[in-house]
């Protein structure tokens, strides 16, 4: 299954509250979400960026228009709560 699909699949479950689902689809993207906020936050907050932005993608998860752009739409989240912990 390519990524796109995968996330067109897992993104209206995770969306109807299947946390399994939600699980899936960020699970691939972790190494590379701390490895930004460790870039952007610092290494000290970046454990809390991360988590930050789970929960914010979880809560915002349902205005992602486009699944095929998960990551990207992931990484925004992560960008913009690396900044405001600055």
């Amino acid at each position: 299954m390519s990524s796109t699909s995968r996330e067109e699949v897992l993104v209206p479950l995770a969306v109807g509250g299947d946390r399994a689902a939600f699980g899936a689809l960020v699970t691939p993207h972790l190494t590379d979400l701390t490895r930004l906020c460790r870039r952007v936050a610092g290494p000290a907050l970046a454990d809390d960026c991360v988590q930050d932005t789970l929960l914010l993608a979880l809560l915002r998860l349902q205005s992602l228009r486009e699944p095929g752009l998960f990551e990207n739409w992931l990484r925004g989240i992560a960008i913009r709560v690396c900044r405001r912990t600055r």
